[in-house]
């Protein structure tokens, strides 16, 4: 299967310094997508580990970082971290991207027909 490119704005490394921008002095908002090679029953688990782990690699004196919701068909997690878990989370091997939270929805929204049944 061929890879397809990410767009040089939608790096980890690229997200996580505008959502600092954006976000200074606080903590931020966003969804984490885990590798494929992790197992979608051990995704909770994962996504605990390494948020952990990223706490404590910046310092034990960084607020407690909030998983939320997990899904297991996504491989992906809610978290509410301070920038410097962002950081250290971009930097990791298993996680594939983050996205900020507050990104429009993608999906098409339907729109009242003009047309009439009679027209069909």
């Amino acid at each position: 299967m061929a890879e397809i490119g990410v767009a040089s704005n939608l790096t980890k490394e690229a997200v996580v310094e505008e959502i600092g921008r954006t976000t200074p002095g606080r903590e931020a908002q966003v969804q984490v997508f885990l590798h494929r090679s992790v197992p979608p029953d051990q995704v909770a688990r994962v996504a605990r580990d390494l948020v952990d782990a990223a706490r404590h690699e910046v310092s034990d004196a960084t607020p407690v970082p909030v998983v939320g919701r997990t899904s297991k068909l996504a491989k992906s997690f809610a978290l509410t971290a301070d920038i410097g878990v962002l950081r250290a989370l971009a930097a990791c091997s298993d996680v594939e991207a983050i996205l900020p939270d507050n990104l429009p929805d993608i999906l098409i929204r339907p729109r009242p027909s003009t047309r009439r049944p009679e027209d069909w």
